[in-house]
């Protein structure tokens, strides 16, 4: 035999070992893929109904575990504990809030009084000047200045306004009639 007769042969004798290994380390993988769907279905098989609820419940504690970490508690008890905290401190604050509302309320209210009082508003007129006051009032302006606008354009409201006498009792005299009569006698000659 020639060397490349030599060289063929071995090629081929390569070429069956090869062919050969590879279906042992198939028949092997698929022997043990087999092998191990077999334990896995024996292990499933081997589990009870009271196997099951054990592991259940381990993974449900481990779950609970995790979300109270999550939370910042070691403990069922000591979250019960942080939400009936958190729950009273809810309620003491709707009923601050609800007092805060009472004590704006009566503020306004008072407000409104010392605004009427200032201003000497007639009792009569109370109701319209607020509405008044309440409507005009804004962050641009004060108090002083929409009361003092209000009063300007109606002067009668208050109760110290100039009451109007129409017409006096006869035989009545008093100085500042004579001081008027005499003033319109002087204007208007024709009226004695």
């Amino acid at each position: 035999m020639n060397v490349e007769e030599q060289v063929a042969n071995n090629d081929i004798t390569t070429t069956q070992a090869n062919t050969e290994t590879n279906a042992q380390v198939s028949t092997e993988t698929e022997t043990s893929q087999t092998s191990v769907e077999n334990e896995q279905k024996s292990t499933t098989i081997s589990l009870t109904t009271k196997d099951l609820e054990k592991m259940l419940q381990s993974e449900r504690s481990k779950a609970k575990y995790d979300i109270l970490q999550e939370m910042g508690v070691h403990s069922v008890n000591e979250f019960k504990a942080l939400k009936n905290t958190y729950d009273g401190a809810i309620k003491n604050q709707e009923m601050l809030q609800t007092e805060l509302d009472e004590a704006h309320t009566a503020n306004n209210r008072l407000q409104e009084e010392l605004v009427v009082s200032k201003a000497n508003i007639a009792d009569d007129f109370k109701d319209d000047f607020l509405t008044l006051v309440k409507s005009k009032k804004t962050d641009a302006n004060t108090y002083d200045d929409v009361v003092n606008e209000i009063i300007q354009r109606n002067p009668t409201w208050t109760k110290n306004a100039a009451s109007v006498k129409i017409g006096t009792e006869k035989g009545v005299d008093d100085a500042s009639t004579s001081t008027q009569k005499s003033d319109l006698s002087k204007k208007y000659p024709w009226l004695k």
